[in-house]
């Protein structure tokens, strides 16, 4: 707001009338949409006040507009500490969020102050509408202690601004067990919700069971796409999931115990990071080994493959996992095109004898088995890795490069394939990729990327990876810096805050996000296997990101969400020392001598302190 009016407040007629926090309604002289605030500063030019994406949705100023700027008359008011709020779900699976009393206290204490009857108001992906409030119509958060009732919506039609909530008719299905479902899309997406019992679930986090997720089609199977969410997100979309299949086959899709654990991770990277760094070495190596990182110059991949492991193998991170393990899947089947397809979606479970442990070689076909975190990582990495171990098993064989294929072949064996080679395949000088010589004459090249593919696909290649897509935060990127954003930079990506124990948007600020994918490009995505390109489908770079996740630690720690709560203070439940929330952890652990498991549960409430103390 601008100066003048804290100067009218504080030296005008009814400066004696005046309280702190400053509160005005904001009523749109246009559509007469009331809504109210606390002022953050007095610093904007005479006559301009700035507000948050929230108020101008509330006040209807979210639609296009002629001009920029919009009119409103500003009033200052006094509010009613707030008693009561019923508040109207628009969204689906709003029962199927676990913590959500934590969740709404520290939300609303964070990010509102006031609250209007027949407002909207967005907790991380969550919108609901506010239909009741006592005392008044306009309330005041400040300092109070309020009774919440949230209901789910019933008829859409009765709010204002329904256009703002995004496709409202997107209803999730139940899917079971062992029965398909049948059903038909043209051109958008069918939504379903796979709820594990105690049991599978158990099961599922020691390992011993895999969920196997079948799509059949008689049509045009290649046109169907498939987004897999996991809680902590609530919904799934093309912008917000997990994992997206961009090229389904008759294969399945697995999703197992290790696919969980590192989708988990891009969660809870504040807890990955501050596990040590072992290394027989002086700390003088260890900071080389930090600027070799950064710089995209080291080489190591068995160390960085070491670093992941200690990760996982640390008991606490153990316990999490374990804690937050997902108990609903939510599986997106997406269809880009007007052409109506009729597709048979059906779940199985695989037992520990049944499990897949076959390994995928084209590598852009579907999420695998437990291979989709190991069986592929060799892709990753130079091939020398593979070839030495043959080399060591075989010393008196000799392997050939053939000049067709690229292969390595046995020299006794290479006149033999080299008859078979020449006559049915062929390499493209351009990608260097070995076709069938009846598929030479269907090859074409990307134009902007010159990649190769059979030209019935090109219009698919380009609407994957050459079209923009929208972030929830609004930010326009290609599928390839999408994959990266979405799971680390996205400043409404949903993190685990140690310090207030939710679930929480990270806020984070990386103002050079786009410098850091470059360094990681330059330095694990230039690989080649037997002389030849890796096939770099959507599976590819989600390895990419699971495998070298560490990578990435340092430049997401400490997100602005993180760094805010960290900094309010708290009492302590032993001692009662008020100390700052970032090292209450740690203050449990030296002082009382509780392990970090132990310090968690404290933190968290769910400990009983007498038989922890005793």
């Amino acid at each position: 707001m601008p100066v003048s009016i804290l100067k009218t407040l504080e030296k005008g007629n009814y400066k004696n009338e005046v309280e702190f926090p400053y509160t005005f309604s904001i009523k749109n002289v246009q559509n007469n949409y009331i809504t109210h605030a606390c002022v953050l500063e007095f610093s904007s030019n005479e006559g301009i006040i700035f507000v948050s994406d929230n108020i101008k949705e509330n006040l209807g100023l979210n639609k296009p507009q002629n001009s920029s700027i919009a009119r409103v008359l500003i009033t200052y008011c006094i509010l009613s500490k707030c008693d009561f709020i019923k508040l109207d779900s628009l969204n689906n699976n709003i029962n199927d969020i676990k913590y959500m009393k934590n969740l709404l206290e520290n939300e609303l204490s964070l990010n509102y102050s006031t609250l209007t009857l027949g407002d909207y108001i967005h907790i991380n992906h969550l919108n609901f509408y506010i239909s009741e409030l006592e005392p008044d119509n306009a309330v005041s958060l400040i300092n109070t202690d309020i009774n919440v009732d949230i209901c789910e919506r019933n008829n859409m039609e009765g709010y204002k601004n329904v256009n703002i909530l995004g496709d409202h008719k997107d209803i999730y299905e139940i899917i079971k067990i062992d029965i398909p479902i049948n059903s038909s899309i043209q051109k958008g997406m069918n939504k379903y919700k796979f709820v594990l019992n105690n049991n599978t679930l158990d099961l599922l986090k020691k390992g011993k069971i895999e969920l196997a997720i079948h799509l059949q089609s008689q049509m045009m199977l290649h046109s169907l796409n498939l987004f897999i969410s996991l809680p902590p997100l609530d919904s799934v979309s093309e912008v917000l999931h997990h994992l997206y299949i961009d090229d389904y086959s008759t294969d399945e899709i697995i999703i197992n115990r290790e696919v969980i654990r590192n989708i988990l991770k891009l969660h809870f990277a504040c807890m990955i990071k501050e596990q040590p760094y072992n290394k027989n070495n002086d700390n003088h190596h260890a900071n080389d080994k930090e600027d070799n990182v950064h710089n995209g110059t080291c080489n190591d991949h068995h160390e960085d493959d070491k670093i992941e492991k200690q990760n996982y193998d640390d008991s606490f991170l153990e316990y999490i996992f374990e804690h937050f393990f997902p108990h609903i899947i939510y599986i997106g089947v997406h269809n880009y095109m007007d052409t109506l397809v009729d597709y048979s979606i059906c779940l199985k479970l695989n037992g520990e004898k049944n499990m897949s442990t076959k390994k995928d070689d084209s590598n852009n076909k579907c999420v695998n088995t437990s291979g989709f975190i190991h069986n592929n990582i060799n892709l990753l990495k130079n091939i020398n890795i593979n070839t030495q171990d043959i080399d060591n098993n075989n010393n008196d064989d000799t392997y050939i490069t053939c000049d067709n294929c690229l292969k390595n072949i046995l020299k006794y064996n290479i006149h033999m394939h080299k008859i078979h080679c020449l006559k049915n395949f062929t390499l493209c000088n351009i990608c260097k990729k070995v076709l069938k010589k009846n598929e030479k004459d269907n090859h074409i090249h990307c134009d902007i990327c010159n990649e190769g593919m059979h030209k019935n696909k090109k219009k698919t290649h380009e609407l994957i990876w050459h079209t923009q897509i929208k972030c929830v935060c609004d930010k326009l990127l290609f599928r390839k810096q999408f994959i990266f954003h979405q799971n680390l930079f996205c400043p409404k990506k949903i993190i685990y805050c140690t310090f207030c124990n939710i679930f929480t948007q990270s806020n984070i600020n990386i103002y050079n996000e786009e410098f850091i994918l470059a360094t990681f490009f330059d330095k694990y995505d230039n690989i080649k296997t037997n002389n030849s390109t890796v096939n770099k489908s959507i599976k590819y770079y989600y390895n990419m990101l699971f495998t070298y996740f560490h990578f990435f630690l340092k430049y997401i720690k400490n997100t602005e969400h993180e760094k805010y709560c960290g900094s309010k203070s708290i009492n302590c439940t032993i001692c009662k020392q008020i100390i700052y929330r970032n090292e209450y952890l740690l203050h449990l652990n030296t002082l009382h001598h509780f392990n970090k498991i132990e310090s968690f549960k404290i933190i968290n409430d769910n400990a009983d302190l007498s038989q922890l103390m005793n």
